[in-house]
């Protein structure tokens, strides 16, 4: 994959908040995260993706996945075409 379409990760804060474990599991968890990425297109991304049902979360699931999506977003400007 050429640099310019490289992929980044990028941990929301509030992402690791109920994580219990020790700074040193935490950096290894992360690695962990952006290993299962690293050297893969945007089209491997999406076909190791699965479709999440927002019914079947609970409401603590719902509000981080709603928190990642909004800091992920916020930065988005709309623009008229």
């Amino acid at each position: 994959m050429s640099e310019d379409k490289k992929i980044k990760i990028v941990f929301d804060p509030a992402f690791f908040e109920a994580f219990e474990g020790t700074q040193e599991e935490l950096d290894e968890l992360m690695e962990e995260i952006m290993s299962q990425f690293e050297g893969k297109t945007a089209e491997e991304i999406k076909a190791m993706s699965q479709p999440v049902d927002w019914d079947e979360l609970d409401q603590d699931e719902q509000e981080q996945l709603g928190r990642a999506f909004h800091n992920a977003t916020n930065d988005i400007k709309p623009t008229l075409q």
